[in-house]
């Protein structure tokens, strides 16, 4: 499966592609990605193989093209009712060059179009993950209060 959201697309996982593999094994490898996105991300994107749509819940490869592939991902139901909470990540080789603002960017807005029934966008970021924040900040999504982690929503149309 191959969709488009704005410009970048999202792949389902397909466990024959060395490709993703090694994609994966190199993510995994960050000990950033790693502690912070999810100790099981291969198992989450592994939930999208075969899918014919994007769904909540499971986790999609992120493509410039459709070969070229810069991160991942995940479209979880929030503990908010009504929201998403999205996790995202981006490839060590593709950082500081603008893709995590334009991935955030284009998977909240996918977000909002594809399910319909949300009223909000949340993201979970670390505190040391200054990088995320200002992205997060710049994207008109507000901080709430966490003593733990960095707790951000976007609400539709705002």
């Amino acid at each position: 499966m191959k969709v488009k959201m704005k410009s970048l697309f999202l792949l389902d996982y397909k466990k024959e592609k060395r490709q993703y593999e090694r994609f994966l094994e190199e993510l995994n490898s960050d000990i950033l990605i790693y502690n912070y996105l999810s100790k099981h991300l291969k198992e989450e994107l592994m939930l999208s193989e075969g899918d014919d749509r994007i769904e909540k819940n499971k986790g999609y490869i992120v493509s410039l093209d459709g070969r070229k592939l810069i991160g991942c991902v995940c479209f979880y139901e929030s503990t908010f009712k009504k929201f998403i909470n999205l996790r995202y990540t981006i490839h060590p080789e593709y950082r500081k060059k603008g893709y995590g603002r334009h991935l955030l960017k284009e998977a909240t807005d996918f977000s909002f179009q594809n399910f319909k029934e949300i009223e909000g966008v949340e993201l979970l970021i670390h505190p040391e993950n200054k990088r995320s924040i200002k992205i997060a900040n710049s994207l008109g999504y507000q901080e709430l209060e966490n003593d733990k982690i960095k707790q951000y929503i976007k609400v539709r149309n705002s």
